[in-house]
């Protein structure tokens, strides 16, 4: 037993530690390296995940050698964060509803690679269709605040108020709806269609309503929304300025032909 543990053996084995180490230091330093550089371009991905490839599938291939799919994980993450960067930087994320950015998104799960040809072509289609990205999304928030009277009236429009039915919950919006999303688009396209960037979803008109709902029966009144909340869950809306609810139905005159009908109130369903 004794002569399987030479010196020499325990050397060299010290020595090939000593190594690997070595090396998976400078490897954390390359990434870390790496990080840093794309962050200089998308300060927004400072903390790009450049380790999701490093599972412990990862580590079996990195022991194989074969390291090409490992890169190809990373290049997918990279992809993905700098598609997601530039449709924010250039304003895009705004125009979009909460389904558009959901398809966005999905669209990212297997990221077409982010070349400038790519980027040109995608983002300046994009660009040129801002306002009917806009438009397509408000319809689309409208939709799903009153689906049975979009699909049974072909001149519908969008009265002084709304009621959205079962929108709380004991703390904050009802989780098991889509309530919450639908008053963040709300206060986004008022913004918008006023001239202004949206507020930030930490502050903006659904923030409000989720801090105000452990005290209702309350008020919360925004720059373009008054919402009043009852302990049945149901929460009442009203728009504030008639000059921008007029351009809301404008719009949605466009999609329906040029027809509007007189002022209705809308239950949300």
């Amino acid at each position: 037993m004794n002569e399987l543990i030479r010196v020499g053996s325990i050397e060299d084995l010290v020595a090939h530690r000593d190594r690997c180490l070595e090396l998976v230091e400078r490897g954390f330093s390359l990434l870390a390296e790496a990080s840093r550089e794309f962050a200089k371009a998308a300060p927004s991905a400072r903390y790009v995940r450049l380790y999701s490839g490093l599972d412990r599938q990862a580590f079996y291939q990195l022991d194989q050698g074969d390291v090409h799919d490992l890169v190809t994980v990373v290049r997918a993450g990279l992809d993905r964060e700098a598609w997601a960067h530039l449709r924010d930087a250039l304003g895009l994320k705004a125009v979009m509803d909460a389904q558009a950015i959901k398809d966005f998104n999905a669209s990212l799960k297997a990221p077409p690679e982010f070349t400038l040809d790519n980027a040109a072509m995608t983002f300046r289609e994009m660009v040129m269709n801002a306002d009917q990205i806009f438009e397509r999304g408000v319809i689309t928030v409208f939709q799903s605040l009153d689906r049975q009277a979009f699909r049974r009236n072909n001149a519908f429009r969008v009265g002084a108020s709304l009621v959205m039915k079962g929108a709380l919950g004991d703390y904050g919006f009802n989780h098991y709806g889509e309530r919450e999303q639908q008053v963040r688009d709300l206060d986004r396209i008022f913004h918008l269609l006023d001239g202004r960037t949206p507020k930030d979803p930490l502050c903006d008109a659904a923030a409000w309503v989720s801090q105000a709902s452990r005290t209702k029966p309350a008020v919360v009144e925004t720059d373009y929304l008054r919402f009043k909340l009852y302990k049945n869950q149901n929460l009442h809306v009203w728009f504030k300025d008639r000059t921008l609810l007029d351009k809301v139905n404008r719009i949605i005159a466009r999609y329906y032909g040029e027809v509007l009908p007189d002022d209705r109130t809308t239950t949300a369903v």
